[in-house]
């Protein structure tokens, strides 16, 4: 097991190393000089324009200008914003806990949902249940998301008024900052109020962030036991007189886990993704959104160290989701 995960650890410094290059490279083919973009409507002269190209380092070769920004990342500093002059570690740092919030509650639902609907889909196989199971996978996996976060928008939260429009809590709230997390404070500093109105604030994105991981997973486990179902140790379990909800959850669960946690952990790539846009619909302050104005206003330190952190994020999931492989599955541990 252990030499397993090594050889998938061994991965993270390559995969990273791709990232940053491809991510260099990519912001630099946008359209827009940043330093025009940095000064607004204030006109700069040529010279001046020569200076500030110089001050953040932008009129280095390309492949200097990489090296030097490899060499740095490796020592843990991912540079400054060209807006703001904060380090780009501590900017990340601040709006990561939103994020990560919203994520986790994202997963929850997906997981909470999907798993089970999944596995009353393979039980109740051709039935009515199955049939809606799956209408209802497909319609969530082929939904946009900026079209359903709009949507909810319009409905929930303009026309019923069950949830508010933006933001993550109302600013009638004053919450000190423990964790980042806005349940956890609210529940550290004992405001049920200020707990019920984060709660509201995070409904309706959590919702849009988790249709398609959700969608996903329900399907996957669907598929995953219809498989197992067909093996011989489970008619054998049931020629043995097992109660079928102990075949069902017991013997055809676990083994079919494996495919369900391995696209879980894929899932968790796909929220970040979603992430960007569901955190400009409703004005969560979390990582998406920053990435978002960082690349509206050209800051590449951001952009390159936002995108940086993120990718090293998913792979450390994953591999988390690979660790997990041995409790589901004890022969992988000698694998």
């Amino acid at each position: 097991m252990w030499h397993f995960l090594a050889r998938r650890a061994a991965m993270l410094a390559s995969a990273l190393l791709g990232v940053s290059l491809l991510t260099f490279a990519m912001v630099r083919l946008v359209p827009g000089d940043p330093v025009l973009v940095l000064a607004g409507e204030r006109g700069l002269s040529p010279q001046r324009h020569a200076e500030m190209l110089h001050a953040l380092g932008l009129d280095r070769p390309l492949a200097v200008q990489y090296l030097d920004y490899l060499g740095h990342a490796a020592r843990g500093d991912l540079g400054r914003s060209m807006a703001t002059r904060t380090p780009v570690l501590a900017e990340f740092a601040a709006r990561f806990p939103a994020t990560l919030e919203l994520s986790l509650a994202a997963i929850i639902l997906a997981v909470g949902l999907g798993l089970p609907l999944g596995v009353l889909a393979a039980r109740y196989r051709g039935r009515l249940v199955d049939q809606l199971v799956q209408g209802v996978g497909l319609v969530g996996y082929s939904m946009p998301i900026f079209w359903w976060g709009l949507l909810l928008i319009m409905v929930v939260a303009v026309d019923w008024r069950l949830t508010p429009v933006s933001g993550r809590l109302d600013p009638a709230f004053w919450i000190d900052s423990h964790t980042g997390l806005m349940l956890v404070d609210t529940l550290l500093d004992g405001d049920r109020e200020a707990f019920v109105d984060a709660l509201h604030h995070l409904v309706l994105p959590a919702v849009v962030l988790a249709t398609v991981p959700l969608a996903v997973l329900m399907r996957m486990t669907r598929s995953a036991m219809l498989e197992v179902m067909q093996k011989p140790f489970i008619r054998t379990a049931q020629a043995k007189g097992l109660a079928p909800w102990r075949v069902l959850m017991v013997h055809t669960l676990r083994n079919a886990l494996i495919p369900v946690v391995t696209v879980a952990g894929l899932q968790v790539g796909v929220m970040m993704a979603g992430a960007v846009l569901t955190e400009t619909i409703f004005s969560w302050p979390g990582v998406g959104k920053w990435l978002v104005d960082a690349i509206a206003r050209r800051d590449y330190p951001v952009i390159q160290g936002g995108v940086l952190l993120i990718a090293a994020t998913i792979i450390l999931v994953n591999l988390m989701v690979d660790a997990c492989y041995g409790l589901i599955d004890p022969t992988i541990r000698t694998a």
